[in-house]
């Protein structure tokens, strides 16, 4: 509707059609000087409302995936972000936030109080299981996090381009809590899992050669997992460490931070890798697969074993050396220890710095450029040494 203003000039304007008599109440003056411009800006306004109508499981339908407006942003930015972490915050979007009630509310609805009884929620329902009966295990709160920075993102999405007039998460800081710290493994203890003349608590070479290898490189699982025998070599000592599992997921790509390192290999993993082979080969006659280019496979498949197959044997190995569930869980050990354990070793029995970072974090391209170093020539054996005697 077009009105003249008292200085002669016209402009348009909206208003509600529970209105009755729009000449007394022209609150929608848009300033604009032809209809033209003034139906443009009326439509945008539509397109806002219908987007604000909706439920919050109907607005965050796309994140995190290939029509993600979020992502959309950052990679306008020149900014990156991992598949992993992509994937991950998907599966929280599905699993934890679209089955919780917040959901089906609207987005433009959502207050404050609504997200902090939600974050309430995932505190009482996200736990690790209970070591003691009737005690409540310790709530997740590193997965907790995760969801409050996945709702966070939606919500500041959609604040950006004024799709909802306010954040609801704005002001709701990080939940802060005590992060225990991963565990390492005494001498004592590493020479019980792992004995010179035989496989000790672990069931076959498989294992034992794997979490050996972990304790003596720093590797982490999921370099581990994805290792090839073309990126072993024997004669020199080392290994190529440029691929790995993403999680518990069959995704390889990139090690952590995308950094491509070489690690040394000690006379014990040599010696537990040729009794591996041995076994491995025996296995895959037995079920007929053939030959497997991974070092740490399934007989069974052909492929490595999956993420939970691995954590059994590792809790199994601590068990036969008298570690029970619960003091594994107060220590912190996790298969991560064995890489954590390799990193205490070199530091506390002075290993050279820039070859142990280079072995077990592998370096950035300007530290290569600002040494002119060749990642392929560094000598590690001073490490591998180190590692021989404990």
């Amino acid at each position: 509707m077009c009105i003249t203003l008292r200085s002669g000039k016209s402009a348009w304007y909206y208003v509600e059609r529970s209105i009755k008599n729009p000449t007394k109440k022209a609150t929608g003056v848009f300033g604009k000087r032809n209809r033209g411009e003034a139906e443009a800006f009326l439509k945008l306004l539509e397109e806002k409302e219908s987007l604000t109508d909706k439920t919050f499981r109907e607005y965050a339908e796309p994140y995190f995936t290939k029509d993600c407006p979020h992502l959309m942003d950052l990679e306008g930015d020149g900014k990156k972000v991992g598949e992993k972490h992509i994937r991950k915050s998907r599966q929280i979007l599905e699993r934890v936030i679209f089955n919780d009630r917040l959901a089906k509310m609207k987005i433009a609805e959502i207050k404050r109080r609504h997200i902090i009884e939600f974050r309430a929620q995932l505190i009482n329902k996200l736990r690790h299981p209970s070591v003691e009966k009737g005690k409540p295990g310790p709530p997740k709160y590193r997965t907790i996090r995760q969801v409050m920075e996945t709702l966070k993102v939606v919500f500041r999405t959609a604040y950006y381009p004024e799709d909802i007039d306010r954040d609801p998460t704005a002001g709701i800081g990080k939940l802060r809590y005590e992060q225990k710290k991963r565990g390492v493994f005494k001498t004592e203890e590493l020479k019980k899992l792992f004995p010179i003349d035989g496989l000790g608590p672990w069931k076959n070479w498989t294992a034992y050669t794997l979490y050996l290898l972990a304790c003596h490189s720093g590797m982490r699982l999921g370099e581990l997992r994805a290792l090839t025998w073309d990126k072993v070599d024997e004669e020199n000592k080392k290994i190529r460490v440029d691929e790995a599992f993403k999680g518990s997921s069959t995704i390889i790509g990139k090690p952590k931070g995308e950094k491509v390192r070489i690690t040394f290999l000690t006379d014990r993993v040599l010696s537990a890798m040729d009794k591996l082979k041995a076994e491995t080969l025996i296995e895959l006659a037995k079920k007929k697969k053939g030959n497997s280019h991974y070092v740490f496979v399934n007989p069974a498949t052909g492929k490595p074993y999956a993420d939970p197959w691995w954590q059994e044997r590792f809790r199994e190995a601590l068990h036969g050396i008298g570690i029970d569930e619960k003091t594994r869980r107060e220590r912190g050990l996790v298969g991560h220890s064995c890489r954590h354990t390799c990193n205490t070793i070199l530091r506390n029995n002075g290993a050279d710095d820039f070859k142990r970072k280079e072995a077990l974090w592998g370096l950035n391209k300007s530290e290569i450029e600002d040494r002119y170093t060749n990642i392929e020539g560094i000598d590690l054996s001073s490490l591998a040494e180190i590692m021989e005697k404990h």
